[in-house]
This record gives C-alpha cells, structure tokens and sequence, in this order.
C-alpha cells in the first residue's frame, strides 16, 4: 500500500498542478484578449465568450475583481467617446 501511496501522489500532484493552472490561466487570457482589443480602440466587450467572461468576472478573487474593473473602464472609455461626440457635433 505504501508503493501505491508514492505512484498516486506524484498523479494527484499532477491534476492539483493542472487545475490550479487552469483556473488561473483561462481568465487571465480573456483579460488579455480584453484589454488588447480596448488598446485597438474597440470599446465594446461583445468579441469575448461572454458566457465565459461572465462567469470569470463573478468570481470573488483577484481576477474576477480584475475582469469587472476592466468591464467598468471599458464603459467609462465608451461613456467618454459620446461625450465627445455629443460635444463635437455641437460645435
């Protein structure tokens, strides 16, 4: 029995390793994804997996803390960009 506690444990190390990376790295590449198309100047978040996004940006850690406050910076960017539509075409 102790044989099979030193084969699985390096196997249940393994999946641990694998799913904490998962956790991490699939949020981490759709607020890569969203901040490289707001640089593009594409304001709108409508080109992500928004089931997806939602479901990353519920979360109560640091990255879906992350994945809303990029959302609300996103509407502040469009928010800003009619402002100065609405001024411009009033001049």
């Amino acid at each position: 029995s102790l044989v099979l506690v030193f084969a699985g444990a390096p196997l249940l190390a393994g999946l641990v390793a694998a799913l904490v990376a998962a956790s991490v790295v699939r949020p981490v590449s759709l607020m890569t994804a969203a901040i490289a198309r707001l640089a593009e100047g594409e304001l709108g978040l409508g080109h992500l997996d928004r089931r997806a996004y939602g479901r990353e940006s519920r979360r109560r850690d640091e990255i879906g803390e992350a994945l809303r406050a990029l959302e609300a910076m996103a509407e502040s960017l469009r928010n800003v960009v009619a402002d100065i539509a609405a001024t411009s075409a009033e001049l």
